[in-house]
């Protein structure tokens, strides 16, 4: 087996996670803390993933495993052989 280190990670779009991570917030009455807290994922990590356009496959996969999903339930595309890289 070959390790290639040099792989560029694959990225998701934000948006299918920031929905449900939105309605965790709406659900803690807008308390960014108490969200980070319920879902158990550190406040700046919910923050980062909330303001931003894509997440890498790694970042990913953690949001949707910390929203009781699959990935490929968020992300249909999970396992096709090719992902935005850019």
């Amino acid at each position: 087996m070959t390790h290639n280190a040099t792989r560029t990670p694959s990225f998701f779009a934000a948006a299918p996670a920031q929905r449900l991570l939105a309605q965790a917030v709406a659900d803690c009455d807008g308390n960014l803390t108490e969200a980070s807290m319920a879902l158990r994922v550190d406040r700046s990590t919910l923050h980062r993933v909330l303001s931003r356009h894509r997440l890498r496959s790694d970042a990913a996969d953690r949001i949707a495993v910390v929203l009781g999903r699959h990935p490929s339930e968020l992300w249909p595309e999970w396992f096709a052989d090719e992902q935005v890289t850019r």
